[in-house]
């Protein structure tokens, strides 16, 4: 940024960058969501837990996860 920016403009280019990655941070996180495996984790609760981080998270870029695909 440079001197001078106002809010509005950092906010503006922070949401651009944010919206230019959405699609790379989903492919990403719906890679990671497919490869979670429950044997890597010490109980269902954290494994749970990391499913539904990776569920929101993916909803946050505008790529939710159906009720089928947290089952499976």
């Amino acid at each position: 940024m440079k001197r001078g920016t106002t809010a509005y403009a950092a906010w503006t280019t922070l949401e651009s960058l944010f919206r230019d990655n959405k699609g790379i941070r989903a492919l990403y996180l719906k890679q990671k969501l497919a490869t979670t495996r429950l044997e890597n984790f010490s109980s269902v609760t954290a494994y749970c837990q990391e499913v539904k981080v990776l569920a929101d998270q993916l909803t946050n870029v505008d790529a939710p996860v159906d009720e089928q695909t947290l089952v499976l």
